[in-house]
């Protein structure tokens, strides 16, 4: 049901949450959690599983590598490029050739006043000089394409293999050793759940007293419907930008804490705690300084 805008602004709030306002007297609503994170992974390009490092329903942090295609081949032509790449032969070889040629020139020109070389044989020392300076640039370009293919080598063997990209469980492993994968084709699925996430669908009227960070009440639902002894304190941590017109409701997001690792699906009950400035205002005619929407 509506509250006036005075009601609002006068009492400190308990929102019982609702898809749409409920009669008084309406059983509280319960809402099913999910993960906070579900990362599926999968190869950039199609390999050879080399190896499974982990089991479904492993714990991993984030960074642990999971799965590893044959890279092999990669690891051989890595090497020939790192040496390539650390190759200074050609430049050194250049920069004497150019030191050489700066002293020819340098020779050429002081014998130019005294006629005891032709014009032509000056030129000739001045181009060679270009030349060899150009030469010097052309070894310092290819070294540093040598450095380039190596550290894309590099990434490539990096997407060779699938790490955690957060801390969670691994839920399901779809290819094994051995098998053949293709670009893009799922491999293995990583959730997260702690903590876990519940979005609630809020009468505007209510949301309009929320803000993120305001902390709520949770409790959870066990498989029979009734609510279980164990509370946790949950955070609301998104507010939709857009309202449903239809249901007049606004997405909210409540952030549960998780470290027991309740699975994900579990219905809760969730209820907000009032803000501090609401707090500090005038206490319901019940005396227990919360109000029930």
């Amino acid at each position: 049901m509506r509250r006036t805008s005075l009601m609002l602004m006068s009492l400190p709030v308990l929102v019982a949450i609702a898809a749409v306002a409920q009669p008084a007297g309406a059983e509280p609503m319960d809402w099913p959690t999910r993960p906070s994170d579900m990362r599926q992974l999968s190869f950039t390009r199609p390999g050879r599983i080399a190896e499974v490092l982990v089991e479904e329903g492993d714990t991993v942090e984030a960074g642990a590598v999971l799965v590893r295609q044959d890279d092999r081949l990669e690891r051989e032509e890595l090497k020939i490029l790192k040496v390539q790449a650390e190759d200074m032969t050609r430049i050194t070889f250049a920069e004497a050739a150019l030191e050489k040629a700066a002293l020819d020139l340098e020779i050429a020109r002081g014998l130019a006043p005294g006629n005891n070389v032709t014009p032509y044989e000056l030129r000739e020392a001045e181009l060679e000089h270009k030349l060899k300076q150009a030469s010097l640039e052309i070894a310092r370009i290819e070294q540093r394409q040598a450095i380039a293919d190596y550290e894309q080598m590099l990434i490539r063997l990096d997407q060779m293999q699938l790490a955690a990209p957060v801390h969670g469980r691994v839920e399901r492993i779809y290819m094994r050793q051995g098998e053949a994968s293709d670009a893009l084709e799922k491999v293995i699925v990583v959730v997260q759940t702690d903590p876990l996430w519940v979005d609630l669908p809020v009468a505007m009227s209510e949301a309009a007293a929320l803000k993120l960070g305001q902390q709520a009440q949770v409790q959870f639902v066990n498989e029979t419907g009734a609510v279980d002894d164990t509370k946790a304190a949950g955070k609301v941590v998104y507010m939709a930008s857009v309202a449903d017109a239809g249901s007049g409701t606004l997405t909210i997001r409540v952030e549960i804490p998780n470290p027991g690792r309740r699975p994900a699906g579990g219905h809760v009950r969730v209820t907000f705690e009032p803000r501090p400035e609401q707090a500090a205002e005038k206490s319901s005619p019940t005396g227990d300084g919360k109000s029930s929407l």
